[in-house]
This record gives C-alpha cells, structure tokens and sequence, in this order.
C-alpha cells in the first residue's frame, strides 16, 4: 500500500478552504464518509463561488476518500480523476495534470494494473520535468520504479 503524502496548498476562497479543513480532518480521524460528505456538500453548494482550479482540486482530493473505501472506491475514483485530468488540461494547469497523472498512476497501482500504472508515473515524472520539479521528479520516479 503506498501512503502519499500531498504538498498543503493554499486557497484564497475562504469557504473552499474551510472546506478542505474539515474535509482534511475528517479523513485523520479515519472519517472517509464524512471527508465525501463535507465535499460533496460543497460542491453542490458552493461551486459557483469556487474558482474553477479549486472545484477541480477538491473533486481530486475526493479521491483520498473514496480510496478508503475499499472495495467500493474503484468506481468514484477513476470519474473523478478523469474528470479532474480532463479539466486541469483544458485549463492549461500542468501542474495539477501531473499531480493528477500521479494519482491515475497510483490508482492503477492499486488495481494491480501494472502496465497503466507505468504509463501515469511516466506521464507525471515528464510533467513534473518540465516544470523543474525535481523533487517530485525523484519521488515519482522511485514509486514508479518499485513497480
């Protein structure tokens, strides 16, 4: 099992960021339930006050929940990281496209989709590249790697 550790972003909307306090906390109390229904509240609620990058971020970190719903994550996951994937590209935002190619990466990887898994961790170790990541170059690469 791969424990990721995500950088803390920050967020200039105030209700966004109330929200992924409590969302945060919910999951550290080992509360996936409760992290998706403090998402998804605000997202029903607030997502025409949430820039279009932090309704994306949010729908991205929903992932972490549904992860740790094993076995009924599968399905959420891979909509929501496609979703997410398919937005950040039309936003042009390649760094959120790499951090969600990680996640494709890792999701994959826990379906025990090896091959799919590879091509995500490539896929982000070339994004994080070119944007001088080197740090998240090295850490995508070695989780990659141990494939």
């Amino acid at each position: 099992f791969l424990l990721i550790r995500r950088p803390p972003r920050s967020t200039l909307d105030r209700s966004s960021a109330a929200s992924d306090v409590y969302k945060r906390q919910a999951l550290e109390r080992e509360d996936p339930e409760k992290a998706i229904e403090v998402g998804g509240e605000f997202l029903s609620s607030s997502a025409e006050r949430c820039d279009r990058i932090g309704r994306v971020s949010l729908q991205r970190d929903l992932v972490c929940a549904y992860r740790e719903l094993v076995p009924d994550w599968a399905d959420q996951t891979e909509k929501y990281l496609f979703g997410a994937h398919e937005e950040f590209q039309d936003i042009g935002s390649p760094q959120n496209v790499a951090l969600t190619e990680f996640e494709l990466a890792v999701y994959w990887s826990l379906l025990g989709e090896v091959e799919e898994a590879k091509h995500f961790f490539q896929l982000s170790e070339e994004g994080f590249d070119r944007l001088g990541a080197e740090l998240r170059v090295k850490e995508v690469s070695a989780l990659g790697s141990e494939l």
